[in-house]
């Protein structure tokens, strides 16, 4: 960003936010961690009900656990819906540089002064900037929009909560426009915006010995030639899903005409060794070119192992009784989530593998949004105003339950400035220039996108 973009960040606010986020770190808010999560909860509703003075529909406590859901009624004409999360990935304090649940500014090699912890980039940074850039612009009154706000506790694990939640609890509004506002200059390159998000499947498939055969209890790994291996027979049954290293389990699927054209764009300006770099790998597993690479990231559908276990490590020379692998199963949103379900099932039931038991422990649906909405064009012209050319993807790799809002708006847009990294891994990590360029961004960002709302509704 330029220096008179960056200026746009006032000096108190980028040290609010630095506080904001500093307090919240020190709140091991995880999966597992109940009375953390109950703290982050009241943390947040506190925040929005004293600071930006928003009413409280869910507190993320009791019955609504897991999902915050506040309102800013400003009478206006336009509302904007913002989402964030404020769960994070477990941490342990080996290899980092500080404490990953106390975080600091630690200055790291080709980035300069950072704060590290965890959620630094996933997704409490993201989460503090937006409510502390929003408290600024209602003290200026430079927003001319009602909130809504979700705040998920449960990104990380699939999102049940919030599911529910949005099921029996409608949005108050009906949003022009839906925004999660994160650090898109991934690796430091130019920022991204996505117009959606993959779907995904997450569960487990395992075998347990039985009446197939394979022990009921660890036996000596001496009768290995006469009773069969449950963790044999469990790796017989994934090879039936993929042929290739990463897990392919449908062709990719075409691009349509608009995602064909944004692909082709994006090509001309992404570096796929800047990105391997980023993704700390080596080579791909798949060839061609630059659109190439896009096309077959995007409309591919691989199912990721994350976890293969059986036996345990103290217990060498066994056969075990179980044997089970955790996966996630990520398809693009033109695919219904009942289909790939159908088509992954056959897959596992085509391989004639008795034993094997699937469970699927959560469902998150794809979804897009098109390039030609007003908050879509809102958010390019804010990066080109900031002096950047946007990568605009059809859709994201990853997902988010974006969908759980499309009845209710145009559903969400994923953006903003902003460089920070190690999301899931050790040393998370934001800059400082990345952090304020974040900040200045969302001043400019969420009053454009209002007034492009309005401009459109009464066109």
């Amino acid at each position: 960003m330029s220096a008179a973009s960056s200026a746009l960040c006032p000096a108190p606010l980028l040290h609010r936010t630095l506080a904001t986020l500093g307090a919240w770190t020190r709140i091991p808010s995880h999966a597992g961690n109940e009375p953390a999560m109950q703290a982050m909860a009241s943390s947040l509703t506190q925040f929005l009900s004293n600071t930006l003075g928003a009413r409280i529909i869910a507190n993320g406590t009791g019955a609504t656990s897991g999902v915050i859901h506040a309102v800013i009624d400003r009478g206006a004409d336009v509302t904007l819906l913002l989402y964030n999360m404020y769960d994070v990935m477990p941490a342990t304090s080996e290899t980092w540089l500080v404490p990953p649940f106390e975080g600091g500014l630690v200055s790291l090699p080709d980035k300069g002064e950072c704060f590290v912890g965890r959620g630094a980039e996933n997704n409490k940074g993201p989460l503090a900037g937006m409510l502390e850039a929003l408290s600024h612009l209602l003290r200026e009154n430079r927003l001319n929009a009602n909130i809504e706000i979700i705040l998920d506790g449960e990104e990380e694990t699939g999102s049940q909560s919030l599911r529910r939640y949005m099921a029996g609890n409608p949005l108050l509004f009906h949003a022009d426009a839906g925004l999660f506002p994160s650090f898109c200059e991934y690796g430091g390159g130019p920022p991204r915006m996505y117009l959606g998000c993959k779907g995904m499947v997450r569960g487990q498939a395992a075998v347990r010995g039985g009446d197939w055969g394979g022990p009921e209890r660890p036996i000596h790994s001496s009768n290995s030639p006469w009773i069969a291996n449950p963790a044999w027979r469990l790796l017989h049954a994934l090879e039936a899903l993929s042929q290739d290293d990463m897990g392919t389990v449908l062709p990719p699927l075409p691009l349509d005409a608009e995602a064909t054209a944004q692909v082709h764009t994006l090509a001309q300006t992404f570096d796929l060794a800047a990105e391997l770099k980023f993704r700390a790998t080596r080579r791909y597993g798949v060839c061609g070119t630059t659109a190439d690479h896009l096309a077959i990231m995007l409309g591919g559908t691989a199912c990721n192992l994350s976890a293969i276990t059986a036996g345990h490590p103290s217990q060498p020379a066994v056969i075990p009784p179980h044997a089970c692998a955790t996966f996630d199963l990520r398809f693009p949103p033109d695919i219904k989530t009942d289909d790939i379900v159908s088509v992954f099932q056959k897959k596992l039931e085509d391989c004639t593998t008795q034993g094997l038991e699937l469970s699927i422990t959560s469902i998150c649906p794809g979804f897009r949004v098109s390039g030609q909405t007003a908050p879509a064009r809102a958010l390019e012209a804010c990066y080109t105003q900031a002096d950047y050319t946007p990568q605009i993807w059809p859709w994201a790799p990853g997902t988010m339950p974006g969908a759980l809002f499309s009845t209710n708006g145009p559903g969400l847009l994923i953006g903003g400035l902003g460089y920070g990294g190690n999301a899931h891994a050790a040393n998370e990590f934001i800059t400082l220039t990345g952090l304020q360029n974040f900040l200045g961004f969302l001043l400019k960002w969420l009053p454009a996108t209002a007034e492009q709302c309005r401009t459109q509704k009464y066109a």
